[in-house]
């Protein structure tokens, strides 16, 4: 399984990781953070083909930020924008898009799609009309161009009900033109970690279905869980610096005024607590718990972090985090049914870790405390169960 740095503000560490610490097997360009023109400036050819790039299609009639410098861009090719119009301009879109791809020698051509806030009754029908179908036709008649990757957001329904799952599933795998999938779970929890065993079991079994299929499964906007995702056997999974990008969301993609914003918390990445601690519980744990400085992994940035008073905007946060996490997905048994036992007993230690912390009076607030953990082994037999069906 390979771990794609999922590009956004401040992507220069992603790079930086990759080509000095050697971290990661590449990329997921965000054009709302880079010009057009600027990329093959800012990455070398070698690292474009084995990465990919993400369209960001999502909201198509706002060109926020870079987005207006990609002439593809539906807002801006079309005069006004509607459902009618999109269909109109379709394959012109596809093939300026698609031959941009090809162009700068990725990895993949994406097809991009849109993001719904509510899901519309004839959305596959939307999307296959505007983005599936134009771009399909469009790159059998580019000569070498990269293997087609279709990009798809999969709404909290889509994977509770079980008939709009079985539908999905079945739209993505009819299309045998299509490589595989740039999938995109989108959620809407407040907690920083998700706790509902239901859902994360429901999004390893999609994306076992997925791979049963015979596709590729390459997905967006992981947190921790990704780690988690890994029984499901997905072909990548991604890290990303800031929480918007380990969390799917539309926000960053909207033409807003700018305006003062106050930073979050620092946060240090435990690889053996899977969780990220505040640092302002490093103080309780270094003078209270003996070897805390064991709970945190070893990379080039563990002492600075563990020394210094942070704040959220350090790249070493970032690159450490980088570092451990994908360690800990190389380190992963290829064989499935050893990962799965590889990963059960990868969560009892980092629970009983936690139990340490508290057996030492220290206590960690909901968002690092672990209360996730049970939740991930929960998904894991529940995921057992409907695959041994």
């Amino acid at each position: 399984m390979k771990v794609f740095h999922q590009h956004g503000h401040n992507f220069v560490w992603n790079l930086e990781s990759f080509t000095k610490d050697g971290v990661g097997d590449g990329h997921i360009l965000s054009p709302v953070n880079i010009e057009s023109d600027k990329i093959s400036q800012r990455m070398a050819k070698n690292i474009r083909q084995v990465s990919f790039f993400d369209p960001q299609f999502y909201l198509p009639n706002d060109a926020a930020k870079k987005l207006e410098t990609y002439t593809f861009f539906p807002k801006n090719i079309l005069s006004s924008f509607s459902t009618e119009d999109m269909i109109e301009q379709s394959h012109e879109i596809a093939h300026k898009c698609l031959a941009f791809q090809k162009d700068l020698n990725f990895k993949y051509s994406v097809i991009p799609t849109r993001y719904f806030s509510e899901l519309p009754e004839d959305a596959l029908e939307q999307l296959t009309t505007i983005f599936v179908e134009p771009f399909i036709i469009e790159h059998s008649r580019i000569n070498d161009a990269p293997p087609l990757l279709l990009t798809v957001i999969v709404k909290p329904i889509q994977l509770e009900n079980e008939l709009l799952r079985s539908e999905l599933i079945t739209w993505i795998t009819n299309y045998p033109e299509i490589k595989g999938v740039y999938l995109i779970f989108d959620n809407d929890f407040y907690t920083k970690q998700i706790k509902d065993p239901e859902y994360l079991s429901n999004q390893l079994i999609f994306i076992h279905y997925l791979r049963l299929n015979g596709l590729e499964v390459h997905v967006g906007y992981t947190n921790t869980e990704g780690y988690l995702l890994s029984i499901a056997d997905p072909t990548s999974v991604t890290i990303g610096a800031y929480e918007n990008l380990r969390s799917f969301g539309t926000t960053r993609l909207e033409t807003r005024e700018s305006g003062t914003q106050q930073g979050p918390t620092p946060r240090i990445y435990s690889g053996k607590l899977f969780q990220w601690i505040p640092n302002t519980s490093i103080p309780p744990l270094r003078r209270l718990v003996p070897d805390w400085q064991e709970l945190f992994d070893d990379s080039p940035y563990k002492e600075y972090l563990l020394n210094t008073r942070l704040n959220f905007q350090r790249k070493e946060i970032y690159k450490h985090y980088f570092t451990v996490f994908t360690r800990q997905i190389t380190e992963l048994p290829s064989d499935l049914t050893k990962r799965t036992s590889f990963i059960i007993q990868k969560i009892k230690n980092a629970l009983e870790n936690f139990e340490k912390i508290k057996s030492y009076n220290v206590l960690l607030d909901s968002d690092s405390d672990g209360s996730h953990l049970p939740s991930w082994h929960n998904a894991i037999s529940m995921f057992n169960a409907e695959t041994s069906k």
